[in-house]
């Protein structure tokens, strides 16, 4: 029985795949898919999977050193991943140097070399093909020749073309084709030839075969050729910058050259100053040059945010100020894997017993605690994941100044090294309740005095002796109650909470700015008229004045951004300006695509062959009603079916009547429509096809909220007799219909600010995107200073 049980065990054993076994599985099949790879059996292929499975690793455990400031560029798994390094050097690295070189042909640098610019990037000057695959064939000699001559040919001729590195791998008879040669060979091979063919008339195929060289095919010469003597770097550096792209050999034979995927950026020199200010003042050393140069690229980086951010913020764009501080040399996941690491238990259970305060005592319109005392210095938690404990400690602070008269630091340490029977995790994280509840069971916590802050996980040395602080109870507050809160504050004092820490913003938050301008009073008043705008509480106009003001600001400054030639069209401020882009679109922007649509079997085909003008205009042939304003309702939908209805009216009977969308708001919730919370246009054709017709907006006013369908088909005044879909993104086949039937309900991306407050000129935004959420009409087509237009009723 014994025996039986161990061969079931180890049975078990064989036929269990890891998790980890099972994505190198999907891994290794994505990889041979990508690069086309097929192995002759079973037997080879798991060799090339044991070779590339330890290229994996030497990759990864690499990638692991660059995070930590190791190396200064990464590596990546590619289409050489299932070699060897020895035999990728054996079959692609064929470079054969000569044994003597001409020490008469030694290029020699002029006194210049001094004023040589700091850097050159000749793909930028159009001097560089694209990278190509030589295959297996040990033929970089030739593309590295063919470089060479497609720079000088770009340079002395202003063509760029390819060249073609099999014309030399063929030809050149010194060389060894694809069991390797030397650029020299190749260069004297183009001079005394009169040339070398183009790539496209000479193309690569990766394997010796006899010369064809053809002089039709020409497309380059080479006059002479100069060598750098070895190991020059400052010749090198002034040949590249005075000739152009340049032939070299290098050792190849590392493997984390054959993986190289990209180096890191380069760092601002100006900038050396401050980083050693900045160094100095936070205490930083690091252990390798490689790690400070890292870290220096990601200080630069978030340097650049600040800067950016704090331009932004003196134009209006955003309320507060960031700033450089201890957290610069790292990345927002760093910071939050580190810093950010309140964790709320998975049994998390707001209790019976929440906060209640007297919800009839008037509050003060501000409270500031610091004021009164109630709050310590703010404190450093190092490279430890304990803010869970200063915020609880930072409570029970609050509490001992208010119910004892004694403001006192209280222990994070002791919460840290003494709370993980109650859940909490020290430096790894946490969360306040468990803090509080440990000092509940416990019967008190320490100063920070008598047990200071390490940063770092330690034994528990509390010491009831000389506990400063207990904690009978505590409370929670309703999830997302903003007003709960405030009256929390108001009467109890600081309050423990968690918060979203995952934007850079946060992380180098500086001040708050001015938060509304006295000097946009009389605007703010004028606009307010203007669009009937009333407030129930002051509070209510604060917040919206501070969202038009943010909007007036974007605004004006895109407006600017227009004069200067950046944007083809101008914004105008209208009656969204008190709403956020989100409640915009929460609000307005519901046209609804539905989950079973299909564009049908019958899709509009127009006479393909017959002229449309250059530009439409329906407005101008009187199919186009006034734009109006479907208020704080998401009837889009039913104003584009509504408008399209009205065009074909006028068209087919000579009247333009403005048509019910409220019909359609309160009448085709049996077509799939959700009145004021979204529909689709094709839902509205249906109720309308079906009903026998639509009402006018006279008979059937718009009341933007959803009502009792009133549909009266006594005095309907249009109907439908049938609709056709336009093919997907065809843009043609719309600009046809436009012109052969009238304006055309269409639905579009309408999630750009930008959109919403459009005023005049071409809109166009490259963040557009193929999710449609707005349903508009289109009523015409044009071209306006180059630039190809549609016409769009919103």
């Amino acid at each position: 029985m014994l025996l039986c049980g161990s061969v079931l065990l180890l049975l078990a054993s064989a036929l269990a795949f890891s998790p980890e076994r099972l994505s190198l599985d999907s891994e290794w099949e994505n990889w041979k898919a990508t690069h086309k790879k097929e192995y002759n059996g079973l037997g080879e292929e798991e060799i090339r999977r044991a070779v590339w499975e330890k290229n994996m690793m030497l990759i990864d455990a690499h990638n692991r050193e660059y995070e930590l400031g190791m190396h200064s560029y990464e590596l990546g798994m590619n289409h050489l991943g299932d070699m060897t390094t020895e035999e990728v050097a054996e079959k692609l690295t064929g470079l054969q140097t000569p044994l003597f070189r001409d020490s008469n042909n030694t290029f020699i640098p002029d006194n210049s070399i001094k004023r040589l610019p700091k850097a050159i990037d000749y793909r930028k000057l159009g001097y560089v093909t694209p990278v190509k695959n030589q295959g297996s064939c040990g033929s970089c000699w030739a593309f590295s020749s063919a470089g060479a001559l497609e720079g000088q040919l770009m340079k002395t001729q202003g063509n760029l073309l390819s060249l073609s590195p099999q014309n030399l791998v063929d030809c050149v008879t010194e060389n060894s084709g694809c069991g390797g040669g030397y650029m020299t060979n190749a260069f004297n091979y183009v001079k005394n030839n009169g040339g070398i063919d183009s790539e496209d008339s000479y193309p690569y195929v990766g394997q010796d075969q006899q010369c064809a060289y053809s002089e039709t095919g020409k497309a380059a010469e080479c006059r002479g050729y100069r060598e750098i003597a070895v190991g020059d770097e400052r010749a090198l550096q002034a040949a590249v910058a005075k000739v152009g792209p340049v032939s070299v050999g290098i050792d190849a034979t590392l493997y984390s050259f054959q993986f190289y995927k990209r180096a890191v950026a380069l760092i601002n020199p100006d900038l050396d100053l401050h980083w050693e200010m900045w160094k100095e003042e936070h205490g930083k050393i690091y252990m390798f040059k490689a790690e400070e140069f890292v870290r220096r690229q990601i200080w630069e980086k978030n340097l650049n945010l600040i800067s950016l951010h704090n331009l932004e913020a003196s134009m209006g764009i955003h309320t507060y100020d960031l700033g450089m501080n201890h957290l610069g040399d790292l990345t927002a996941e760093e910071i939050l894997d580190t810093f950010a690491l309140t964790q709320v238990p998975s049994d998390f259970n707001r209790g019976p017993s929440p906060f209640v305060g007297a919800s009839r005592v008037p509050l003060p319109h501000s409270v500031d605690w610091r004021k009164h005392g109630l709050v310590t210095e703010v404190k450093n938690q190092g490279h430890c994941g304990s803010c869970w404990a200063f915020s609880a400690a930072g409570a029970l602070e609050g509490q001992l100044m208010k119910t004892k008269g004694r403001l006192v630091s209280l222990s994070p340490q002791n919460l840290v090294d003494c709370s993980y029977d109650y859940g909490n995790k020290g430096c790894h994280g946490g969360f306040m309740t468990r803090a509080f509840q440990y000092v509940i069971e416990n019967g008190g916590i320490n100063s920070d005095l008598s047990y200071p802050y390490t940063g770092m996980e330690g034994q528990c040395n509390y010491d009831a002796t000389i506990s400063v602080a207990n904690c009978s109870s505590y409370r929670f507050l309703p999830k997302g109650d903003e007003e709960a809160l405030k009256r929390a504050l108001a009467m109890v004092g600081p309050i423990s909470v968690a918060i979203d820490a995952s934007q850079p913003q946060f992380h180098f938050y500086r001040s708050a700015v001015a938060l509304i301008n006295p000097d946009l009073n009389l605007h703010w008043e004028m606009w307010k008229e203007e669009h009937g705008k009333i407030y129930m509480f002051k509070a209510e106009e604060f917040a919206r004045r501070q969202i038009w003001e943010e909007n007036l600001d974007w605004i004006s400054l895109h407006n600017l951004e227009a004069s200067m030639g950046m944007h083809t069209y101008d914004l105008g401020m209208n009656h969204l300006g008190d709403l956020t882009a989100e409640e915009i679109l929460d609000t307005f922007a519901l046209t609804q695509v539905p989950s079973d649509f299909n564009r049908g079997p019958s899709p509009f085909v127009g006479a393909s062959r017959a002229p449309v003008p250059h530009s439409v205009d329906w407005r101008k042939h009187g199919l186009v009603t006034e734009v109006k304003n479907q208020g704080h309702c998401g009837s889009c939908w039913a104003f584009s079916a509504a408008g399209a209805l009205e065009g074909q009216l006028m068209k087919t009977k000579g009247r333009l009547v403005s048509l019910s969308p409220q019909n359609l708001v309160d009448c085709s919730y049996d077509y799939g429509n959700k009145g004021c919370h979204g529909g689709f246009m094709t839902q509205a054709f249906e109720y309308v096809i079906e009903t026998g017709g639509i009402d006018s907006d006279f008979s059937y006013p718009y009341t933007a909220m959803e009502g009792q369908c009133n549909y009266d088909a006594t005095i309907s005044v249009a109907n439908c007799s049938s609709y056709r879909f336009l093919p997907e993104g065809d843009e043609e086949a719309l600009k046809r219909a436009l012109a052969m039937v009238g304006p055309i309900s269409v639905a579009i991306d309408a999630s750009q600010p930008q959109f919403h407050f459009y005023r005049s000129g071409v809109y166009h935004d490259a963040s557009c995107t193929q999710k449609v959420n707005h349903g508009v009409l289109a009523v015409g087509y044009g071209t306006l200073d180059g630039e190809d237009y549609w016409l769009v009723k919103n």
